[in-house]
């Protein structure tokens, strides 16, 4: 560009113009950069004792001999001590059954943190909390690393997992007989980021336990008589299990602030420099789009309505459905002064961005296309935008909704052709 406009113009600080034009190019900030904008360390979940904050996620480990094909896993924040309950699918009950079994045995956690899945984003769990007194945190979705302890610990589930199978000569599908012996093996491991301490013995203080023993069998052979009553020094060996777990627990978390530290003089990024009623851009992950090379990684703009902690919270300028986000997805765009017209419109409704269906207002055989199509009343869009649509298409993300509406009209030869391309009667 600079060289085609120095042949025909004389401009003063022709390259300086040129790039200040690119990069105020609203189009350009759609199609240039990467998927992410690496950004600065802040501030994680911390906590200072077990149970505070207790993270929990499903695990698909496939087909068994059994029902089980997932692995609900509650993990302790601090001390990584581990539970792990088998289930045959990743339902809400499943969730709530293996956290009320977590509660029975090891106590009510202060906060537990999850992802956006139905199976924890949902009525049940809600329930569940309200009724146990318990928040619920959720991570923002298509960012795994924030929930990244539990992420961690099921790849470690995984190895164990898999080098056992190998070491017993094993048939995949016998996974579930392993999990007894992966959870206590996980357990038992002593860890070097917990002071080469094992989850158990900073959970439990199961070692500490184990050593009052061991020492107390050397002072006598004989089998000691207790006099008095049986809470006399109770407290006072309360206190000094209290007192222990304590220590641990400081030393643990020093040693993990000092490895953020580390990672943050370490790492640098650069800042999120959006503010409130700003306009930006969201690197989108949605698997219902085809991997198409040609669509525009960065959509939008949205406007951003909340800044979080660890994420943001933007509105689709269209629908005005509203999306958490870590601030790694999301570029400025323009600032609050921006003015959304028609033409702003219309490009945020042509970049692959899938809208609700609101719902079908008619159907029509194609004789042209020799298919069947369907108009559409997509969310957020007037009535002169609706379009036709293929029905197979709909089914792919609607099927629920194609096939009440199938139902009500009750067309005989939609009906047909719906059977004949699902395979079904």
């Amino acid at each position: 560009m600079t060289t085609l406009l120095s042949k025909r113009f004389a401009i003063h600080r022709l390259s300086s113009k040129v790039q200040k034009f690119l990069q105020e190019c609203l189009l350009c900030k759609h199609i240039k950069g990467g998927h992410l904008v690496q950004r600065p360390w802040g501030p994680t979940f911390k906590v200072e004792r077990h149970n505070e904050g207790v993270h929990w996620d499903y695990l698909t480990l496939g087909a068994s001999f059994g029902q089980s094909a997932y692995v609900l896993v509650i993990k302790d924040a601090l001390t990584h001590y581990y539970e792990l309950f088998p289930s045959a699918s990743p339902s809400a009950w499943n969730a709530a059954d293996g956290m009320v079994s977590w509660y029975m045995r090891s106590g009510k956690p202060e906060v537990l943190v999850s992802d956006q899945g139905p199976h924890f984003q949902n009525e049940m769990v809600k329930m569940l909390c309200s009724e146990l007194k318990v928040e619920h945190a959720f991570t923002p979705v298509y960012s795994p690393w924030v929930n990244g302890t539990i992420e961690r610990g099921n790849k470690d589930i995984l190895q164990v997992l898999r080098a056992l199978l190998i070491e017993y000569k094993l048939d995949a599908r016998e996974w579930p007989y392993l999990l007894p012996i992966v959870q206590a093996n996980i357990k038992h491991t002593l860890v070097e980021s917990l002071g080469n301490l094992s989850p158990i013995e900073l959970f439990l203080d199961y070692q500490l336990h184990r050593r009052w023993t061991q020492w107390r069998a050397r002072l006598t052979i004989r089998p000691a008589i207790l006099s008095g009553k049986v809470g006399d020094d109770a407290a006072m060996y309360l206190d000094n299990l209290r007192a222990a777990l304590r220590g641990m627990h400081k030393d643990v978390i020093d040693r993990k602030e000092r490895k953020r530290l580390q990672a943050v003089a370490r790492l640098k990024g650069s800042p999120c420099n959006c503010g409130l009623g700003d306009y930006v851009l969201w690197s989108r992950v949605d698997k219902r789009i085809s991997p198409n090379k040609l669509i525009a990684r960065w959509a939008g703009p949205f406007k951003l309505v909340e800044l979080r902690l660890n994420s943001f919270l933007i509105k689709n300028l269209l629908t005005g459905m509203e999306y958490k986000v870590h601030g790694s997805r999301l570029k400025l765009y323009s600032d609050s002064s921006f003015n959304v017209t028609e033409e702003i419109a219309e490009l945020i409704s042509n970049q692959g961005m899938l809208l609700g269906v609101e719902k079908f207002k008619s159907h029509r055989y194609n004789a042209a296309l020799r298919r069947w199509e369907l108009l559409v009343s997509w969310v957020g869009l007037t009535d002169s935008e609706d379009p036709w649509e293929p029905v197979i298409e709909m089914l792919k993300d609607v099927q629920a909704k194609v096939s009440s509406y199938v139902n009500d009209v009750q067309e005989k030869d939609l009906r047909e052709a719906i059977q004949e391309a699902t395979g079904t009667s």
